[in-house]
């Protein structure tokens, strides 16, 4: 048995956590959930992760300031920011100054899997881009 890369989902939308987490676990990617950017952040062996995908706006940190820290701490994390907007910042607005911060993607929420899968291509097997 392959051994399963492993990515972070940090969003405090509970129910956005799950989702992510579950296509990670399609994709063979165990997934760690954090609900805030400080916990993912703080983790001792975050050079461990292959991706993470990071909600914009939370709460404390938040996202711009998360994707940030995360990237100086492990500088070949794939990062992908998540954002649906919030009160007058569109989706597109949010995730274009993520990507200007260091996001390699995006996603606008929401989002189907298979534009979620094409976020995991830089790291997924070739078995699973093929559906095997």
């Amino acid at each position: 048995m392959k051994k399963w890369k492993m990515g972070l989902v940090i969003d405090d939308d509970s129910g956005m956590a799950q989702l992510v987490s579950n296509f990670m676990h399609e994709l063979k990617v165990q997934a760690i959930v954090c609900g805030n950017a400080e916990d993912a952040c703080n983790m001792r062996k975050l050079k461990d992760f292959a991706v993470a995908f990071v909600d914009i706006f939370m709460p404390g940190m938040g996202g711009i300031e998360g994707i940030r820290s995360l990237k100086q701490k492990n500088p070949d994390l794939l990062v992908v920011a998540m954002s649906g907007g919030w009160r007058t910042v569109s989706g597109q607005s949010a995730i274009r100054a993520a990507q200007k911060i260091g996001a390699d993607m995006a996603l606008c929420k929401p989002f189907t899997f298979e534009e979620f899968k094409t976020c995991l291509d830089p790291i997924i097997d070739d078995d699973l881009r093929s559906g095997g």
